[in-house]
């Protein structure tokens, strides 16, 4: 991103009890550190870049019409998903509204501004439910680790995600 002049962006999460902060990444986006783990793979040659490319390809051709993401982060998967001439729209949960201020703090996150991006910050698990049955043609689920949000890889939240696509 041209012109942007790199600061230190951090905070602590009332909300999780986390710290967060980005981390610069050479010749990437930044990734994000959240509570001691890394949300983007980046070490040797990996990037945040790659790791988002790789997390749509495993979508393969379910990539189209209504995407839901569920974790933004930082919003790269969102973004990129949204980029797509075959997706229609992205809806994108968040739960933290740290990580919200992260997004609009980091250059990079700015397209989740865009015309084909829905978010909505709450948690996953209260808002899933919600959600009408055969609503999304994809879902893009990539929470932190397993030890930071076991209930988003219960199967309650699976039986959702079956009902809503």
């Amino acid at each position: 991103t041209s012109g942007y002049e790199p600061s230190r962006v951090d905070g602590f999460s009332e909300l999780t009890g986390r710290s967060a902060s980005l981390y610069p990444v050479a010749g990437s986006p930044p990734t994000v550190v959240l509570g001691g783990f890394g949300m983007h793979r980046f070490a040797g040659d990996a990037s945040p870049a790659m790791d988002t490319e790789l997390k749509l390809q495993a979508l393969g051709g379910k990539l189209r019409g209504a995407v839901l993401d569920v974790c933004t982060g930082l919003g790269y998967t969102t973004i990129a998903a949204a980029a797509r001439k075959e997706v229609e729209f992205v809806a994108t949960l968040e739960l933290d509204p740290l990580m919200v201020r992260m997004q609009d703090a980091n250059p990079w996150s700015a397209d989740l501004r865009g015309p084909k991006v829905e978010r909505y910050l709450g948690d996953a698990t209260a808002l899933l439910p919600l959600i009408p049955d055969a609503s999304f043609d994809a879902i893009c689920h990539d929470p932190p680790a397993q030890a930071m949000s076991g209930e988003l890889y219960s199967a309650e939240v699976y039986a959702h995600f079956a009902r809503i696509l």
